[in-house]
């Protein structure tokens, strides 16, 4: 039985005398649709009989006063409120867009189709206006028209005024400049600690080997309790504990990464000092850590299967807020105490887990009448033997010790760097100078804007970019991959391993494509080796067939669409000839044996098509072709003529040329005869 003294004793632990406030009542996690019916209906039987009442009247009007169950509903949304604005935004959304236009992407809507056709643009507009941007667009048109800037008359706009589509090109065009900027130069990891966790100790357990859950700090899992691994912070937690009810496929972000993945600074907790770890919102719009929801017996969270929204802020006491740190010695924050009756020592929930302080007892977030938690005093013996909880504070205040020295210096620093900031406080980023020149460039090349003239417009539009950023809290204005994302995880001694990898990988690749392109040489020399060999080997079998494909390609230069050479007659010759391809096929086929045969089977082709009236241009690329056979067929005959006497000119063939003998002493030529040469012992000119 509890004495009267130690009541007392529980009273005198708040600072102002008021007692801990009681908890909320405990929700199920279950759904509704997973609980038992005994859960809703308690005193339900489900093997009583019915009453069955007998009605003589069918018309008869009867009540029947039914006993309803009143359930709590602690997860009633807020109703939103809205405002309306007496000023008008012009919704004229048809619009025709010229050509230029419709290189960034810009098409006029049809009824008929819903698809979009592909636009082949280096740049296209991804950003779309909103009302606060209509109105700083009238706001520059009215100011541009009070000063008369004047515009070339190949501008897109006739008048002074900046189009829309314009501005919507030029915000892309920023956002696109930011991006590769950013990619160049990663910014160092945002979510984790800034100083080294070996020696001060981690409130998330992002540095450890074996990474734990950060809300309750154990690694086992199973298939229906995985820990998933956050990809813009690298937190890992239960689907329990966070609240992941399915997990995705590719890339999850937690709550702050999703929300704030570009934000410097981070997230501040509303609870606790640290900036690191699970967060999750308030119902409020503030930001804390779901251990510290946990831990604080005031709050809760509206919806226990997604573990959020944060609620109960409201509920804590004042005597709570106002209760110090003993481990971190930091001011702010709702502090937690020992279970120790006789104990008033209090610490913050993230505090207790980066000193190892004994917190025991979380199996969901809706069983708070298990947790226990002791300072480093009044701790389990086992817990005490295994961790090293004096130990542990030493490291915490070293910890904040030295994120208060980070912050020193960078405030002292920071009135020198002013002047080549990049970012803002808040982590939004400065557009720098070298930007609005290649806006201004950009303008004058696509839409031939002046620079001189508009250099002020694209500095305004620089100034107005960043304060849109701004406004956003650093998020990109367009839905782009982060290029930070991919650094987020990494420490800056992985940045440097990595970068020395790539410089040796760059080397072996350079030595790579070197080589390649000695292969590439290599291949083409032999191709054209193949193809000289070829043609030597039908210089010698073939020679007739050479001399006609040769005479063959000069006629057929004239018609270099091959209109002629496709062109079909519907009455075949006695040969069998239809087409010119016809001829050129047998040519490749080695059909002709003589010259003779071949002048027979063209002239042939030609007296047909003259007789079959073919098509206008037709007839005139066979005049041509006809023209052009007229002088080469009788010095085609000629070349059968000297070749059959074996006294073939030098600059046509070669065969009885001294080039010949040179390039293949193996043959002899004996008038119309080629035979090979006997072998005398001689290799390479060596007996």
């Amino acid at each position: 039985m509890t004495s009267k003294h130690a009541l007392l004793r529980r009273k005198r632990r708040m600072m102002d005398g008021e007692l801990i406030a009681t908890p909320p009542p405990t929700l199920d996690t279950k759904l509704r649709e997973e609980r038992h019916f005994r859960d809703f209906y308690p005193d339900l039987d489900e093997t009583a009989n019915l009453k069955v009442l007998v009605v003589d009247e069918p018309e008869a009007d009867f009540q029947c006063n039914l006993e309803t169950i009143h359930i709590p509903d602690h997860a009633a949304l807020k109703k939103p409120r809205f405002r309306k604005i007496p000023v008008r935004v012009n919704d004229d959304v048809i619009r025709t867009y010229s050509k230029r236009m419709a290189r960034f992407g810009y098409h006029a809507p049809k009824e008929d189709s819903a698809c979009v056709p592909f636009v082949n643009a280096s740049l296209r507009a991804e950003y779309d206006m909103d009302e606060q941007d209509l109105f700083f667009l009238a706001h520059v048109n009215a100011l541009r028209s009070t000063a008369g800037v004047a515009t070339s008359p190949h501008d897109v706009v006739a008048d002074p005024k900046l189009s829309r589509e314009v501005f919507e090109i030029a915000m892309t065009f920023l956002e696109n400049e930011w991006y590769n900027l950013e990619r160049r130069v990663p910014p160092p990891p945002q979510g984790v600690a800034t100083v080294d966790p070996a020696l001060h100790g981690s409130d998330d357990g992002t540095h450890e080997e074996d990474q734990c859950c950060a809300v309750c700090f154990e690694r086992d899992c199973d298939n229906a309790n995985a820990i998933v691994f956050c990809d813009g912070c690298n937190i890992a937690v239960h689907q329990e504990c966070y609240g992941v009810a399915f997990i995705p496929e590719g890339q999850w972000l937690c709550r702050k990464c999703m929300i704030y993945s570009h934000q410097s600074l981070g997230v501040a907790c509303a609870f606790c000092p640290s900036r690191t770890g699970a967060f999750k919102q308030t119902d409020t719009g503030l930001w804390g850590h779901v251990l510290c929801a946990v831990w604080i017996p005031e709050l809760y969270f509206a919806n226990p299967v997604y573990v959020e929204p944060i609620e109960g802020i409201d509920a804590i006491p004042r005597s709570r807020w106002k209760l110090n740190c003993y481990v971190c010695k930091q001011p702010g924050g709702a502090c937690i105490q020992c279970l120790k009756p006789s104990c008033f020592l209090a610490y913050h929930a993230t505090c207790a887990r980066r000193a190892e302080l004994y917190l025991h007892g979380f199996h969901g977030n809706a069983h708070k009448a298990q947790l226990e938690t002791y300072c480093d005093r009044h701790a389990p013996d086992r817990w005490a033997h295994e961790h090293d909880a004096r130990a542990g504070i030493a490291r915490t205040r070293a910890y904040f010790a030295a994120i208060s020295r980070v912050r020193r210096v960078t405030a002292a620093r920071r009135s020198d760097t002013d002047l080549f900031r990049w970012k803002t406080a808040t982590g939004s980023p400065i557009a720098p100078q070298v930007f609005a020149d290649r806006l201004a460039h950009f303008l004058h090349t696509h839409f031939q804007l002046d620079i001189a003239r508009h250099r002020a417009l694209c500095e305004q539009l620089c100034r107005y970019w960043t304060l849109k950023r701004d406004d956003k809290r650093g998020a990109p204005l367009i839905k782009r991959h982060d290029a930070r994302q991919h650094y987020g995880t990494v420490d800056p001694h992985a940045i440097y391993s990595r970068v020395e990898t790539t410089t040796a990988l760059l080397a072996d690749v350079g030595r790579l494509e070197a080589l390649a392109d000695v292969m590439v040489a290599r291949q083409e020399k032999q191709a054209q080796q193949l193809d000289a060999t070829w043609q030597e080997i039908e210089m010698v079998y073939f020679p007739v067939t050479y001399l006609i494909r040769a005479c063959l390609h000069e006629v057929l230069v004239h018609d270099p669409k091959k209109t002629l050479v496709s062109h079909v007659i519907t009455t075949p010759t006695e040969s069998g000839i239809t087409s010119l391809e016809d001829v050129v096929a047998r040519c490749e086929m080695y059909h002709y044996r003589s010259v003779a045969l071949f002048v027979s089977d063209f002239e042939a082709f030609t007296s047909a098509l003259s007789q079959a009236t073919p098509p206008h241009y037709v007839a005139k690329l066979m005049k041509k072709v006809m023209h052009a056979s007229k002088k080469l067929f009788p010095v085609l005959v000629q070349q059968e003529a000297e070749l059959q006497a074996g006294l073939l000119q030098a600059g046509r063939a070669g065969l009885a040329s001294p080039s010949f003998a040179t390039a293949f002493p193996g043959v002899v030529v004996k008038g119309s005869k080629i035979d090979y040469r006997q072998w005398d012992g001689n290799v390479n000119g060596v007996k």
